[in-house]
Order: structure tokens, then C-alpha cells, then sequence
């Protein structure tokens, strides 16, 4: 029930991390900032407004941070240099689906 419950958790912190990146207003300045100075067509302003590509380099940091302060690692029988990108690959598909699917102010 607790690795259950440290999934869960490491979902919505991915889905709200990567929803403030690429889409909430606190952020729209550094977006319009990277817009400014490397235009539309740079993968870098690209990054910042994909929610698949941020939600996994998101995802990879909770994972990576549950795998190191929980128990997470004991319940998947894999290295931690597997393991982590697993897990983080496996969220993050959730957090560009529920994004996706969300309406945008």
C-alpha cells in the first residue's frame, strides 16, 4: 500500500511540476522570454512548451527522488540505472496523457 501511495504521489507531483513548466502563468515569462531570444523554431522553446517532453525530464527527477528517500526501489526487482528510467518513462506517458486532456485556461 505505501509504494501504491508513493506512486500516486509521484504522479501529481509530476503532472503539477510539469503543468507549471509548460503551462500555468507563473511560468509565461521565462516561455515569452525563451520565445524572444531563440524564436518558435528552437528545440529549446520547444522543450519548455511540450508537455510529453517536460513531463518526462519531471517524471525523471521524482523518480529519481522517490527511488533515493523511499522504498520504491524494493518493490521493483531492477537496478537503479533501469529502474529509475522505467519508472520515469512509465510516468511521464501518464502526466502527457492527463495534460493532454486538460482544458487550458
Amino acid at each position: 500500500m505505501t509504494t501504491l501511495i508513493t506512486c500516486l504521489v509521484l504522479l501529481l507531483a509530476a503532472v503539477r511540476g510539469t503543468r507549471l513548466i509548460v503551462t500555468d502563468k507563473l511560468s509565461d515569462p521565462f516561455r515569452q522570454f525563451l520565445v524572444d531570444k531563440l524564436g518558435t523554431s528552437s528545440w529549446i522553446t520547444y522543450l519548455f512548451f511540450c508537455p510529453w517532453c517536460v513531463g518526462f525530464w519531471v517524471s525523471l527527477a521524482a523518480t529519481g527522488a522517490a527511488w533515493a528517500t523511499t522504498s520504491l526501489s524494493s518493490y521493483i526487482s531492477l537496478p537503479a540505472w533501469a529502474g529509475i528510467p522505467v519508472v520515469a518513462l512509465a510516468a511521464s506517458y501518464i502526466v502527457g496523457w492527463v495534460l493532454t486532456r486538460e482544458d487550458t485556461e
